[in-house]
């Protein structure tokens, strides 16, 4: 993985091996960090437009449900709980 820091600009890459093993069985299952992670992520795409997101209003429900989940399973982490409020504010103001 390669990112920016905004404020720096200093490019920090990271390389790491994935086995089986890693990898959840479900996104359900998955670590309440990595869920929030994956939220978050696609937020930013459905923000963007996207040409990878179908159904941007469908998409955004499911969104706001897996951000409220993950707040719940990290005892309502107000980062988390946050975004949740971001996305359905976004959701409420695109109607």
């Amino acid at each position: 993985m390669r990112y920016e820091r905004p404020r720096r600009g200093s490019i920090t890459e990271i390389e790491q091996s994935v086995t089986g093993a890693d990898i959840a069985r479900s996104f359900a299952s998955a670590s309440p960090q990595f869920r929030l992670a994956a939220v978050a992520a696609e937020f930013a795409e459905v923000l963007r437009r996207s040409p990878f997101v179908e159904h941007r209003d469908a998409d955004m429900a499911v969104l706001v449900d897996e951000a409220w989940y993950a707040a719940d399973d990290l005892r309502r982490d107000r980062d988390a709980e946050e975004l949740a409020r971001l996305i359905e504010e976004v959701r409420r103001l695109a109607r």
